[in-house]
């Protein structure tokens, strides 16, 4: 590993066990994308590599919490993978979700991933992955410029009209019940001073 490691990549895809065929797959992208990485100083983890003592469910939150930049690979349409990549969604920072085109058709990704741009991969064909490689790299810059936005299904609808109208519709029940318990607040203590002013005269 790179001695200028300056950042932190998280990986989000399932673990499997070792003597199944998703495990060796994706120890095989877990080292393919940290060669690629490690050159431009990014430092890749994935949830069964945190070397801490601790809970591991609070960890993986941590690190999508934390986490510079996060790689949801969906090809294996895992639950956890998707959940976890909600959290990351929700957190508005950066990320790209990936699949491998030689075990999944892309017309197979869910629904409401769908709408979001993914990247395809193949680690098996070298000008493929160089491909994938280069968009991944890509990526990757773009998030550290100063104007980059993050973009995703959560933060899309947050900004929408529809949205907006919602929260200004809360807002003013809000203000509308605040007003109301002011005057019933203001009422309540001039009947105070009333009766402290009757006893008193």
């Amino acid at each position: 590993m790179s001695d200028k490691i300056t950042k932190k990549v998280f990986l989000i895809c399932p673990i499997g066990e070792e003597k199944y065929g998703v495990r060796a797959h994706l120890d095989k992208l877990l080292k393919m994308l940290g060669n690629a990485l490690n050159p431009i100083h990014y430092e890749l983890v994935r949830a069964d590599k945190i070397g801490d003592i601790g809970i591991i469910t609070r960890q993986i939150i941590n690190e999508l919490l934390s986490a510079d930049f996060v790689i949801a690979d969906i090809t294996h349409l895992n639950a956890n993978v998707f959940y976890e990549l909600a959290i990351r969604d929700c957190a508005k920072k950066p990320g790209m979700i990936i699949y491998d085109k030689s075990l999944m058709d892309s017309k197979k990704i869910p629904f409401d991933v769908n709408a979001v741009r993914t990247f395809y991969y193949d680690v098996d064909i070298a000008d493929a992955w160089t491909e994938f490689q280069s968009k991944l790299v890509d990526q990757l810059q773009k998030t550290q410029s100063k104007d980059y936005t993050c973009i995703n299904t959560v933060t899309a609808a947050l900004d929408s009209p529809e949205y907006f109208s919602l929260e200004m519709k809360r807002y003013d029940s809000t203000l509308e019940n605040l007003s109301k318990s002011l005057y019933s607040l203001k009422q309540e203590i001039g009947e105070r001073i009333d009766s402290v002013s009757e006893r008193t005269s």
